[in-house]
């Protein structure tokens, strides 16, 4: 397989803000500004297809300063797919397309996200999402988002977004207490989280939810389809991941 070769309409490299962990004393959140994704009776904006800015540093750089050289390496390769799937993603002709195809792109949607939760400054906004947003925000994008890319990582038996489907004996087949298994024990039984969107560029506004597992035990099939719907359920998820992973870049 070739590797993963950016848009040619990109700016390389991408840059990035550099970023302190976040003094718990500063009230002013600006970073976490929430004009796109809204919950509830509030509204879920998509973010402009592209984001450029400088990254702002210096040959100063030293350990307290985020990104590293080699996260700004990493960083690089994993903004711009990510990039080039959620503009994919919002184009009407992509849910034309087969849908393996489309399958594939969001997993691999999913799968960088979920690499991109281990950057240290990315985990500081989660923290600070938790406290300060709607109920489940910031845990819809770590816990959940997390939950989706490892089920697709580890059980890599399907074709489709609907097809998907686990049970807790395969979950457990090997040792029990995992990620997924965790996830499905906390959150099962919880209730549905609401959510719209708007699209400017189609006037459309979208309404979803996210249905957690009534229950959890060795007679549940849980279908990915009944907790996140693929086409409203996979833009929504790139709108939130994307208003995350967006407060790491200086827009121009």
């Amino acid at each position: 397989m070739l590797p993963y070769t950016p848009s040619p309409n990109k700016i390389l490299p991408t840059p990035f803000l550099a970023s302190f962990r976040p003094n718990p004393s500063n009230q002013d959140r600006s970073y976490l500004r929430s004009d796109g994704l809204r919950q509830y009776d509030t509204l879920y904006e998509i973010p402009p297809k592209k984001c450029w800015a400088k990254l702002w540093s210096d040959k100063t750089m030293n350990e307290n300063l985020r990104p590293n050289e080699a996260e700004i390496e990493f960083l690089n390769l994993s903004y711009n797919m990510f990039y080039d799937i959620y503009e994919e993603v919002f184009e009407e002709e992509f849910w034309e397309k087969e849908t393996y195809y489309r399958f594939s792109k969001v997993k691999d949607a999913f799968s960088v996200y979920a690499e991109l939760l281990n950057y240290e400054p990315i985990q500081w906004v989660i923290e600070e999402i938790k406290k300060k947003r709607p109920p489940m925000e910031g845990e819809i994008g770590s816990d959940v988002f997390k939950f989706i890319r490892n089920l697709l990582l580890h059980f890599p038996f399907f074709n489709s977004w609907d097809e998907v489907w686990i049970k807790k004996s395969i979950i457990n087949w090997d040792r029990k207490g995992l990620s997924i298994d965790r996830f499905l024990t906390t959150y099962s039984g919880r209730k549905e989280v609401k959510y719209r969107f708007w699209e400017a560029e189609k006037k459309e506004m979208t309404y979803l939810s996210i249905s957690f597992p009534k229950k959890y035990d060795d007679n549940s099939i849980i279908y990915l389809k009944d907790l996140l719907s693929e086409k409203e359920g996979v833009k929504f998820s790139l709108i939130l991941m994307r208003k995350i992973l967006d407060t790491q870049v200086v827009k121009e």
